[in-house]
C-alpha cells in the first residue's frame, strides 16, 4: 500500500505543478549524500520519515458493514499518519527555492486526494486520505540531515492521513434494540463533588459512551462505566444510537 500512497503523490504533485516526467523527476530516496550524485535533471523527493498513528483524526467503535454480500462488525480502520520530507533538488538554489515554493502552494491548495488523485488502497466510499503541512513539534531537522550524512537543506514536512483497513471482521448479530442503564448503589466517593459512576450494559460491542462528565467504550462483554450524576444523559453511539437519562435510583430501559 505505501507503493500506492507514493504513486498518488506522484500524480498529484505533477499534474499541479504541471511538470512531465522529461522535465521533472519524482523520487522517494533517503535525501543522503549518495541520493545528492544521482540527480541529473530538477528533482522532488518525497522522503517516507515517519508513520504513527493519528491523533488528530482518531476513530472509535465498531461499525456494520457489507463484506462478500455478508453484514459484519469491524473496528472502525484507524487513521494513520505518513510523514513526508519533500525536498527539491537543482543545480541552482535560486532554481530550488522556486520549485519548492511552487509546491509549497500546491500543497497548501491540496487538502486531500480524492478523485483521480485517490490512492488503490483507499475505500471511495471512506473518508479521503488528508493532505497537510506539519505543524512545527520541537523537532530539530539539522539532528535528521547529520543522521543520514546529508547537507542541511530546507524542505516540506508533510502529513498524509489516510484510512488503513487490517481487514479484521466479526459476523454481525441482529441489531441493538435495548439498553439497560443502571444507578444506585454505584457511588463513588472518591470522586469529586460526590459524582457517579453509571453502569450499563449494551449489545453494542467497542461503541462510544458519552456523558457530559466522561466518555467510555462498551468492552467485550457488553459493560460499560462511565461518570455521571443523575439528570445526566448518556449517548451510546451504535449504528442505532440511543439517549438514556440517568436516573436517581434504580434502572432506566431503552
Amino acid at each position: 500500500m505505501l507503493h500506492q500512497l507514493d504513486i498518488a503523490l506522484e500524480n498529484m504533485i505533477r499534474r499541479r505543478l504541471g511538470y512531465d516526467r522529461n522535465s521533472l523527476d519524482i523520487a522517494f530516496e533517503t535525501p543522503d549524500t549518495d541520493f545528492r550524485s544521482t540527480v541529473t535533471k530538477p528533482t522532488l523527493n518525497f522522503f517516507l520519515w515517519d508513520i504513527r498513528r493519528s491523533a488528530d483524526e482518531a476513530h472509535a467503535g465498531r461499525e456494520r458493514v457489507i463484506v462478500d454480500r455478508q453484514e459484519v462488525w469491524r473496528q472502525r480502520p484507524p487513521r494513520i499518519d505518513f510523514q513526508y520530507l519533500l525536498t527539491a533538488w537543482t543545480d541552482h538554489v535560486a532554481d530550488e527555492h522556486e520549485l519548492l515554493g511552487r509546491s509549497l502552494v500546491a500543497m497548501l491548495c491540496c487538502q486531500s486526494l480524492d478523485g483521480e488523485d485517490l490512492p488503490a488502497f483507499a475505500d471511495a466510499t471512506d473518508q479521503p486520505p488528508s493532505v497537510r503541512v506539519a505543524r512545527a513539534d520541537g523537532k530539530d531537522l539539522a539532528d535528521f540531515w547529520g543522521a543520514i550524512d546529508g547537507k542541511l537543506k530546507p524542505g516540506l514536512n508533510l502529513v498524509i492521513s489516510a484510512t488503513v483497513d487490517p481487514k479484521v471482521h466479526t459476523l454481525a448479530g441482529p441489531p441493538t434494540e435495548e439498553y439497560n442503564v443502571i444507578t444506585g448503589d454505584l457511588h463513588d466517593p472518591a470522586l469529586r463533588g460526590g459524582r457517579h459512576r453509571v453502569a450499563g450494559r449494551s449489545d453494542a460491542i467497542g461503541a462510544v459512551v458519552r456523558s457530559p462528565r466522561g466518555t467510555t467504550i462498551v468492552d467485550a462483554d457488553g459493560h460499560f462505566l462511565v461518570e455521571a450524576d443523575p439528570g445526566d444523559e448518556i449517548v451510546v453511539e451504535s449504528p442505532q444510537p440511543a439517549v438514556m437519562r440517568v436516573p436517581d435510583h434504580g434502572a432506566v430501559m431503552s
